[in-house]
């Protein structure tokens, strides 16, 4: 049973809640590196959903092949609810890529500085 709230059920309101908390996170690594914050916040999310529905077709495939059941036969939240550690790990490692990515950059530039004083 799904819980149901002013037309919103509890998937949704999940999503909502980890978009917000995604777009957050990838908002405050653009300003400390001088990005655009808006498109990286919205890229963070579509790192999400992207990792999502690629997890989620895994585990349709994996499904398929292991259970005896069919994939019509699994439910809706269920599928959902495999999905998201997926979407979270490639949110994960889109983040640390553009961590290491942003601060290698501005490590360089300060070797650089480093040189000229010499």
């Amino acid at each position: 049973m799904i819980i149901d709230l002013y037309g919103l059920k509890i998937n949704d309101m999940l999503g909502i809640v980890l978009m917000y908390l995604v777009g957050r996170e990838y908002y405050k690594l653009a300003i400390l590196n001088q990005k655009n914050a808006w498109l990286y916040a919205i890229v963070g999310v579509v790192s999400y959903y992207v990792g999502g529905f690629l997890g989620g077709i895994l585990v349709v495939l994996l499904y398929h092949f292991i259970s005896e059941e069919s994939v019509e036969e699994m439910s809706e939240l269920k599928l959902e609810m495999m999905a998201i550690p997926f979407g979270m790990l490639s949110c994960y490692l889109f983040y640390r890529f553009l961590k290491f990515t942003w601060s290698k950059r501005y490590a360089k530039q300060d070797e650089d500085i480093l040189d000229e004083l010499l």
